[in-house]
């Protein structure tokens, strides 16, 4: 199934999640703690989502970026509507929930 946004709505591809920590030596000491425990959620209700993305088509009456622009956006802004093709997650926002395009030097 493919899809056509309209109007001011936007198709982005989300970039993968980083994860990152600053101080390492927290994590080792942590992971050395004879204490610690882990607790599961019964249920994943999370997902980590990137609030990096590129354009990948665009409504009609979209003016504040263009396809292949990679962008900043509000990712918890709304209820996220999601689009899959071909194994890939696709996020569909409107386009007041861009906070910046990302210039490359």
């Amino acid at each position: 199934m493919k899809i056509k946004v309209l109007h001011k709505y936007i198709l982005i591809k989300p970039d993968d999640m980083e994860y990152q920590c600053d101080d390492s030596t927290t994590v080792l000491k942590t992971l050395k703690d004879p204490n610690r425990k882990i607790i599961l959620p019964d249920r994943n209700t999370l997902e980590k989502i990137s609030p990096f993305g590129t354009v990948v088509q665009q409504g009609s009456k979209v003016t504040q970026c263009k396809v292949g622009d990679r962008v900043y956006f509000d990712r918890f802004a709304d209820e996220p509507w999601w689009y899959f093709e071909d194994g890939v997650k696709y996020r569909v926002i409107c386009e007041h929930y861009l906070r910046a395009i990302v210039e490359e030097d």
